[in-house]
């Protein structure tokens, strides 16, 4: 169906309030939703899905008292209309219920406050028309962070940097039958002013060897402070380098991050300061060794890195990044040497066979030896717990077919209540992969207690006593 069929069928929705905004903000919003020709008859309704990344308020309606956030109302301009307003807990997807009501009369202590503070899954409100059917042209009012009582602070804006939407649905039948709008709104966080400043060096280099390195300008909340304009000094060093400039003057071109090379002449340890007089903003970079011959190299990455490929994000709490944005932020901002995206690639959420190509292409097309190096992978779970599977090359995709035709069920199959990812165990893993360079590294989570992501009858021994990550 195309949009403006949509719209005329099914109504269509207005977004009132700033649509670009600073991280960590306060705001109110409203959302209208106006009815279609079809209308919409007693029990049907909309739903509103606000992020559920770091930082979001999740909308609330019992609490407007002062200092709470996320308090979220709704009005019809049908007077006959009664609206009922319910809180809606999403689960992630291999749960029995995708969506749970949540009473926030039932909460107390800690659950309460989780419930407002955000440091829950992913909320959705429902909007149910009660009494009466809406005719075309009606409308119902929905405010995200209402302060009309004078109490409450808003909703609360995420503190990352990046594009969210506001998915809204409607249900015009009353069966709860929801379709989605084909055009939702989108609000994006800007970055705040620059609050420090990383200065990135290599940890090891031979004398005279050029080294590539990175001062990055970031916001309170780490993000990248893109606005950045300002003039940097360099100095509290004691041996001569090449290429690196007593000041530097930062333009809205370098976006809060700019690249030198740089060179030692002499052997030692040092470090390098760095600072905007101006505005108070230092710091220092890390320690540099310089060699005289050839020696051990330290080299920086990150092996566990989720892309909004991963199921987390597809209910709306995590990155929604591409692996190709996911591989320039690590190159380009955090300097690393080496990196992978291992995307969850669960029973119930496993990689299909287009996005494991597309993790595989982005790894062979950011893929530099002797700059930044990349593996594809995924996260896998079976009894044991979680674990990284990174293969030393791409161009797998024939095994990767073959897995999920291994350990996938079929639609309605059942699943031993053991096989927790349909490998029943890692060692089935590690004879499946026998002919691929592969390796795996637990990434256990012994805070969950439940034995789905770390079983401990798998570390009995002394060694795996305090195991963490």
């Amino acid at each position: 169906m195309k949009e403006r069929e949509f719209h005329s069928s099914y109504g269509r929705i207005i977004w009132r309030g700033e649509t670009n905004i600073l991280v960590g903000t306060s705001n109110t919003w409203q959302l209208i939703y106006i009815v279609g020709e079809k209308g919409i008859k007693e029990n049907g309704g909309i739903k509103i899905q606000t992020p559920g990344d770091w930082g979001w308020s999740r909308p609330q309606i019992n609490q407007p008292i002062h200092g709470s956030e996320g308090y979220t109302t709704a009005i019809c301009s049908n007077p006959e209309a009664q609206l009922e307003l319910e809180v809606l807990r999403i689960s992630p997807p291999w749960e029995e219920n995708p969506e749970e009501i949540v009473d926030p009369n039932r909460l107390q202590g800690k659950d309460l406050r989780d419930h407002i503070l955000a440091n829950v899954p992913t909320r959705r409100l429902r909007v149910r028309i009660k009494g009466t059917s809406l005719k075309e042209g009606e409308k119902i009012i929905i405010t995200l962070g209402d302060v009309s009582r004078g109490m409450g602070v808003g909703f609360r804006s995420g503190v990352h940097s990046r594009e969210e939407e506001i998915g809204v649905w409607v249900d015009i039948e009353g069966t709860g039958d929801y379709k989605k709008f084909p055009s939702c709104p989108r609000i994006k966080l800007m970055p705040r002013s620059a609050k420090r400043v990383d200065f990135f060096v290599p940890s090891v280099l031979r004398s005279k060897e050029k080294g590539r390195s990175l001062v990055v300008f970031r916001d309170e909340f780490y993000n990248l402070a893109i606005t950045y304009k300002g003039e940097i000094e360099f100095g509290s060093y004691t041996s001569p380098i090449s290429g690196l400039p007593q000041s530097y003057s930062f333009t809205q071109r370098d976006r809060g991050v700019h690249q030198f090379f740089l060179s030692f002449k002499k052997e030692g340890v040092y470090r390098i300061e760095v600072r905007d007089r101006k505005k108070q903003i230092e710091g220092i970079s890390n320690p540099i060794k310089i060699i005289s011959g050839e020696g051990p190299r330290i080299f920086w990455g990150d092996l566990h890195v989720h892309s909004g490929l991963s199921d987390d994000n597809k209910i709306g709490t995590g990155m929604n990044k591409s692996p190709e944005e996911c591989y320039e932020y690590g190159r380009d901002v955090m300097r690393l040497d080496f990196m992978a995206i291992t995307d969850h690639h669960h029973l119930c959420n496993s990689l299909s066979l287009e996005e494991w190509q597309h993790i595989q292409d982005a790894a062979k097309k950011y893929n530099e030896p002797g700059r930044f190096v990349t593996f594809p992978g995924f996260e896998y779970r079976c009894e044991r717990g979680d674990t990284n599977v990174i293969f030393k090359k791409e161009g797998i995709s024939g095994g990767m077919e073959q897995e999920i035709k291994y350990f996938s069920p079929s639609p309605g199959a059942s699943v031993p209540r053991k096989v927790r990812n349909g490998i029943p165990s890692i060692h089935e893993l590690w004879k499946f992969y026998s002919k691929e360079e592969i390796i795996t590294i637990p990434h256990l989570h012994p805070y969950s207690g439940s034995g789905s992501f770390f079983n401990k009858k798998y570390f009995k021994s002394e060694r795996w006593q305090y195991i963490d990550e």
